[in-house]
Order: structure tokens, then C-alpha cells, then sequence
């Protein structure tokens, strides 16, 4: 059930932007397919924030991404499905938990994927973090000409406390009747 929801939910995103496109091996043994994204609210993605794991084509854990313990902003703002049929190989010991919706988290496949997604996922953060900036930069200079004015004065090395302030105020959320623009 919570696959086909995340699918339809990725299916109706406009504002995702996809962050990593994962088709590749994570080492030697071991090869993953699927993707992470973010969206442009966390409104976006309807209470799926999550990184759902996927083996032989069925949900095998429905979020990875809460066991990492994320507490950035970024971290509401991300989906995504990642495909690892290793972690079901009929040749090699079952690692599945009793309940069939976990992994044996101390199994060397389970431990090497959960390695290569933190990786990932700073990686994210980092790119995530960057446009951010930029985006909430070029709204407001685009909807307030005097803060417009007031950023071309700055100094260069000025600006990036400026655009990290922009981005701090863009990530504030406010009750419905209440805009951003009028916090100032």
C-alpha cells in the first residue's frame, strides 16, 4: 500500500527536483537502482516524506531515511525509493527481520547500503542547501526592490551571510493569513 502511495505521490510532483539518480554499484557486491529527490515544500510530497527500500519489487522497509536521525531542514523535504535486491539474495543468509519489514541491521549488505545512502544524503543536503540560497535569493530580490538595492551594496563577501539569512526566512513557516514579506 505505502509503495503504490509513494509512486502516486512522485508521479504528481512537479516541484521535485531529482538529487540523486541511483543506477550504479555501491561497491564491488553490491548494485542499486532508484532515486532520491526533494521537493520544493514539504507540503509537496503529502506526508511521504520518506526513502522507501525495495527489494525484488515489493516494499521491503517503508522509511530508512527516519533511522538516520536527520534533523536538518533539509530532511522534510525529501523522498524517495531505492531499489536493493541484494538484501533478498536467495544464495546468501535471509537478513530479513521477523516481521518482514526490517533488516538485520548489523549484516555487512544492510551496513554497506545504509553507508552509501548517509553519503548520499550529505551529498543532498549540500546541493539542497545551495539552492536553496540561490532560490530564496532571487525571490526576494525579485519581490522587494529595496532589499534588491540594499543586496547590491553589499560587499561580495557580505552577500553570503545575506543569502543564508534569505534562505533562513524562506524555510519560516507562518499561519495561512500571515506572508513572509510582512515579517519584515
Amino acid at each position: 500500500m505505502a509503495y503504490r502511495r509513494i509512486r502516486s505521490v512522485f508521479k504528481k510532483l512537479d516541484n521535485l527536483t531529482i538529487q540523486a539518480s541511483l543506477d550504479g554499484k555501491i561497491n564491488d557486491q553490491f548494485k542499486i537502482t532508484g532515486w532520491i529527490g526533494t521537493a520544493g515544500k514539504p507540503s509537496d510530497i503529502e506526508g511521504n516524506n520518506k526513502i522507501s527500500l525495495i527489494t525484488r519489487g515489493k516494499l521491503a522497509q517503508e522509511d530508512v531515511l527516519s533511522s538516520y536521525g536527520e534533523g536538518g531542514v533539509y530532511s522534510s523535504y525529501v523522498i524517495g525509493e531505492i531499489n536493493a535486491d541484494f538484501l533478498d539474495d536467495d544464495n546468501s543468509k535471509d537478513i530479513s527481520t521477523s516481521n518482514r519489514q526490517q533488516y538485520i541491521e548489523d549484516d555487512e549488505r544492510y551496513i554497506a547500503l545504509k553507508s552509501h545512502i548517509y553519503t548520499l544524503l550529505k551529498n543532498i543536503q549540500r546541493t539542497w542547501t545551495d539552492l536553496r540560497k540561490e532560490k530564496s535569493t532571487e525571490k526576494i530580490l525579485n519581490s522587494i526592490p529595496i532589499i534588491k538595492e540594499w543586496y547590491n551594496n553589499l560587499k561580495p563577501s557580505t552577500k553570503k551571510y545575506a543569502q543564508r539569512l534569505f534562505a533562513s526566512i524562506e524555510s519560516m513557516r507562518f499561519d495561512e493569513d500571515e506572508t513572509k514579506k510582512e515579517s519584515f
